[in-house]
C-alpha cells in the first residue's frame, strides 16, 4: 500500500469502527490489538465503539451515523452484521459504505464475498473506494444479509449461540449437528414461491439464500448470488438421519444437491407456515427462523428480496 496516498485518500473523513470483543469466541477482542495499530501506522481517523451484548451494534451504528459518518467498519461476524442492518433503515443503510474484518464463528457473509480478514486488505479497497452493492433480505420485520432458514439449521445456530463457548468455525458447527440430529424430527411445511408454485412437504431443512455458504462454509445454496436480486432456496426433504450422516461431508463442496430429496428454487416472494401443527413434537413447539446465524423470529414466515441496498468494501 502506498502510505502517502492511504492517509490522503482514507482520512478525507473520519471512519467508525464498530467492534464485537464476544464475536467468534473472542477472538475480535484478541485481533484488535493489531488491527488498531495499523490503523494508527497509516494515520487514519476513527472512532471506536465496543459492543456489550449481541444486538448492541444496532445501537452504535445510530450513533456513528448521528455523526456523518458515512463509512462503518465493523470488527465481527455474521451476527455483528446482522445486528447493525437491523439497527438503521433502509435508506440510512443507502448512505453508508460498510467495511468488515471478519472475525466471527463462521464469517459466512465474507466467505461469499471473497472479503479478507487482514486489515491491511480492506484498507487497499478502502483505498481505491472498491465497494460492491448487494441485496439485503427481509423475513417478517427482519433483516438479513446472508442466509435466513429454519429446521434443524436454526436448531444448530441456536445451539452455538447459547451452549458454545468454546469451538469456532466448521468445528462448532460440526459438534452441533452431531450432538442434535439424535433427536430432531422433521417439519411439515407449505412453501408458496412467487405466488406460484406451492410445495407441501416434511423438511429436514429450508434455506433461503442472498449468499450461498452458512454454517462455516457449508455451501447449502452454491448458486446464489448477493446482487442477483434473488432468492434462491434449498430444500432438504423427508431424509433419513443416516443419509444425513452420509451426505454431510458432500455439503462443504455443494454435492449435496444430487441427493434426491434436495431441491433448489430462485424467487423473489416466499411464503412458508406449517402445514401440520399437531406433527410437531414437544422438542420444538414452536418453530424458530434464523438469518445471518441468529434466531429472529417464527414461522410462518414472509420472505422479500430488497435488491441493491447494501454497499459494502469487497474485492
Amino acid at each position: 500500500m502506498n502510505t502517502n496516498i492511504a492517509s490522503t485518500i482514507i482520512t478525507k473523513n473520519k471512519i467508525g469502527i464498530i467492534i464485537n470483543p464476544y464475536a467468534g469466541n473472542n477472538k475480535a477482542r484478541r485481533a484488535w490489538p493489531k488491527i488498531e495499530s495499523q490503523l494508527i501506522k497509516f494515520n487514519i481517523s476513527f472512532e471506536k465503539y465496543f459492543t456489550d451484548s449481541s444486538i448492541h451494534a444496532s445501537h452504535l451504528a445510530k450513533q456513528v451515523i448521528s455523526k456523518d459518518i458515512s463509512t462503518i467498519v465493523l470488527v465481527g461476524g455474521d451476527g455483528t452484521l446482522n445486528s447493525l442492518i437491523n439497527g438503521l433503515s433502509i435508506e440510512e443503510l443507502n448512505r453508508i459504505n460498510i467495511g468488515i474484518i471478519p472475525q466471527g464463528t463462521g464469517n459466512d457473509f465474507c466467505r461469499s464475498l471473497n472479503i479478507s480478514s487482514k486489515i491491511e486488505d480492506l484498507l487497499n479497497l478502502m483505498q481505491k473506494d472498491q465497494t460492491r452493492l448487494v441485496d439485503l433480505g427481509r423475513v417478517n420485520n427482519n433483516l438479513f444479509a446472508n442466509i435466513s432458514g429454519f429446521g434443524f439449521d436454526a436448531q444448530v445456530a441456536d445451539d452455538i449461540n447459547k451452549n458454545n463457548k468454546i469451538l469456532v468455525g466448521r468445528t462448532a458447527y460440526l459438534y452441533s449437528i452431531l450432538k442434535l440430529l439424535i433427536k430432531y424430527k422433521n417439519i411439515p411445511l407449505h412453501i408458496i414461491i412467487d405466488n406460484q408454485t406451492h410445495i407441501s412437504e416434511n423438511v429436514f431443512l429450508t434455506a433461503v439464500g442472498n449468499t450461498g455458504y452458512y454454517g462455516g462454509g457449508i455451501n447449502i445454496i452454491p448458486s446464489a448470488k448477493p446482487d442477483d436480486g434473488y432468492f434462491h432456496l434449498c430444500t432438504v426433504g423427508d431424509i433419513k438421519k443416516r443419509q444425513v450422516l452420509k451426505s454431510l461431508p458432500g455439503v462443504f463442496s455443494g454435492k449435496h444437491l444430487t441427493h434426491p430429496q434436495v431441491n433448489e428454487y430462485k424467487a423473489k416472494e416466499i411464503i412458508i407456515h406449517l402445514a401440520d401443527k399437531n406433527n410437531i413434537g414437544p422438542e420444538c413447539p414452536n418453530v424458530p427462523v434464523h438469518a445471518d446465524g441468529e434466531i429472529l423470529t417464527y414461522l410462518p414466515a414472509k420472505f422479500n428480496i430488497i435488491p441493491s441496498k447494501l454497499k459494502i468494501f469487497a474485492p
